[in-house]
């Protein structure tokens, strides 16, 4: 491995010091956002504190060459305060390793004791930090994403789904 390669993975470590200190953050609170941002997807951490992290991602275009920004959501010690609809989908929990269908609110209203906003711009090839509003209302899938995260820091809810084997096939036929 080359040195410029391993002193620029050694600074991107700094971005954990960074949140935790800036944002006055519990140390394993940052860590669903770092495995959001390094490995992609939703985490989740139940510990001394709870903390989940939901990624949003906005593709702009207008010919040529576009970008799609990728916005993390960190938050600390969530609460649902207010759901609504439902929307049935599928989903895949990692505790699982298997599809399946759930019902999930359309959307979430959540209360948190810290929110920390991550922006990410590969076009730009930038990471901007920003403390987020207490409360927050997310709807669509990342409404879904969230709530599912946050089932996982209070406990339970796992077991709650129908596999996907379990649907009906139907084979159509080409016209």
């Amino acid at each position: 491995m080359l040195i410029d390669e391993l002193k620029r993975m050694i600074s991107f470590r700094v971005l954990e010091e960074v949140v935790v200190s800036r944002f006055g953050l519990p140390s394993e609170a940052a860590l669903p956002l770092l495995l959001s941002l390094e490995y992609g997807g939703d985490w989740s951490i139940r510990s001394g504190v709870n903390a989940v992290a939901v990624k949003d991602k906005v593709t702009y275009y207008s010919g040529g060459e576009g970008v799609t920004v990728e916005t993390i959501y960190l938050l600390v010690n969530p609460v649902i305060v207010e759901e609504e609809g439902v929307v049935a989908r599928l989903e895949k929990c990692s505790l699982k390793g298997y599809m399946e269908a759930v019902r999930r609110p359309y959307r979430v209203t959540v209360k948190s004791e810290k929110t920390v906003l991550v922006h990410v711009n590969p076009l730009k090839k930038t990471i901007e930090v920003e403390e987020g509003d207490e409360t927050l209302t997310f709807s669509g899938g990342l409404a879904c994403r969230l709530h599912h995260e946050i089932e996982h820091v209070r406990g339970g809810g796992e077991g709650r789904g129908e596999p996907v084997w379990t649907f009906q096939v139907k084979v159509r036929e080409k016209e």
